[in-house]
């Protein structure tokens, strides 16, 4: 696979965040396999983002196109995925689309092993590690919770592994995909937003694959993890602190859930997260925005989160 003839379109959300941003653009205009154009989608900065840009010459590129794209309120990762995969594939011209936050890193030869696989497959992820410890990934896989090396073991002779993806952070989207699956929901903000497209993705019969040559950096935030024991099953479960996050978190869950059809978990889960947050959080407060999140997962309202953004 070295003859490489894809027309890649990188998408780069950010808020706020002008710094990793930066140091994001360059290590993309860094790639050993360079992308046609890189789709800045700004949620509505206010830290002077673009004055940042401007200031460090990042929007000036002979090689890559680079487009610049400042929304009018703050959408979260949905929407900014959303604004960027559409601008990219509504404009043509790509053969596939690399979605990544600001807080990214991708190593220099990422594109260039996830390029090498689009004519195969059309959903490729690259292997997502933690930044500040290599020996982790940035998102836990099943029982191997975050560790890398039981995780590359289940890869092939090409280094693939199939049916686990850690979608919008390095992940490669085929036009082909798009073109069946459509775009992510701009309304679910963040929390779940990402699964909402996966299970969308896996519904039509596209499977998931990761290259784990190709290695995107992220940072790793382990959190509290809480174990309920279910006939034998163990549910594992962490708990948000901030009241956006709780939200989001929720919504999306029960959101989710009910697409899949999967009464029993919303219901079990309810239950658990009630102790949750009345017993270990001891947080009465908490608990009330997470009942008006079920409620608004099950009412299917994504409009609710906008309360609880701040600036």
């Amino acid at each position: 696979m070295n003859n490489i003839n894809c027309k890649l379109a990188l998408i780069i959300v950010t808020y706020n965040r002008k710094e990793l941003l930066l140091r994001c653009l360059k290590a993309s205009l860094s790639q050993s396999y360079l992308p046609v154009a890189i789709f800045i989608i700004d949620n509505a900065s206010t830290d002077g983002t673009y004055e940042c840009l401007l200031d460090n010459h990042m929007l000036e590129n002979n090689r890559v196109e680079i487009q610049y794209h400042r929304l009018n309120e703050n959408g979260g990762g949905a929407g900014g995925f959303y604004h960027g995969l559409k601008m990219a594939h509504e404009k043509g011209g790509y053969d596939a689309y690399v979605m990544m936050d600001d807080d990214g890193l991708p190593d220099k030869d990422e594109l260039n092993f996830l390029a090498q696989y689009a004519s195969h497959y059309d959903y490729i992820n690259a292997f997502v590690i933690s930044e500040d410890d290599h020996s982790k990934t940035s998102f836990p896989r099943g029982d191997y919770g975050f560790e890398r090396k039981l995780i590359e073991q289940e890869a092939n002779e090409e280094g693939l592994i199939f049916n686990y993806a850690a979608p919008f952070n390095g992940t490669l989207y085929t036009k082909k995909l798009v073109d069946k699956v459509g775009f992510p929901n701009p309304d679910m903000f963040f929390q779940g937003d990402e699964v909402n497209y996966h299970k969308r993705i896996l519904k039509v019969g596209i499977t998931p694959v990761t290259v784990i040559h190709a290695i995107h950096y992220h940072p790793c935030k382990i959190p509290q993890v809480y174990k309920l024991n279910i006939g034998g099953k163990v549910l594992k479960v962490s708990l948000e602190s901030t009241p956006l996050r709780i939200y989001c978190k929720h919504r999306n869950l029960v959101y989710n859930r009910f697409t899949m059809y999967d009464y029993g978990y919303i219901a079990i889960t309810y239950f658990f997260y009630s102790y949750l947050y009345l017993f270990k959080q001891k947080s009465w407060k908490n608990y009330a925005i997470f009942n008006r999140a079920v409620w608004a997962g099950f009412c299917r309202n994504l409009k609710g989160h906008r309360k609880y953004i701040k600036g």
